[in-house]
């Protein structure tokens, strides 16, 4: 697995980053409505059902990282929550 991010440096957690991710960590379900994929970038969708019967919808960013010792790797570029109000 690849754990480099290029775009932001976390030296702490906060409890807002916590906070922000709850839903994804303590879930019930989850299934994969759509991905698309090229050859140095994908985006998936996910929908996950909560322990409290809440979906939410997650879209994850990746891209295809060619170098270092995991050559090569997927990285993380976004994870965004999208409103589905």
């Amino acid at each position: 697995m690849c754990f480099e991010n290029k775009k932001l440096i976390v030296t702490k957690t906060v409890s807002s980053d916590v906070d922000r991710f709850r839903e994804l960590l303590s879930l019930r379900n989850f299934y994969i409505d759509s991905t698309t994929v090229d050859s140095s970038a994908t985006k998936i969708r996910v929908i996950t059902v909560g322990n409290d019967d809440r979906t939410m919808t997650w879209i994850f960013t990746l891209s295809k990282v060619q170098r270092g010792t995991q050559n090569p790797c997927w990285m993380t570029d976004a994870i965004i929550i999208e409103d589905t109000t």
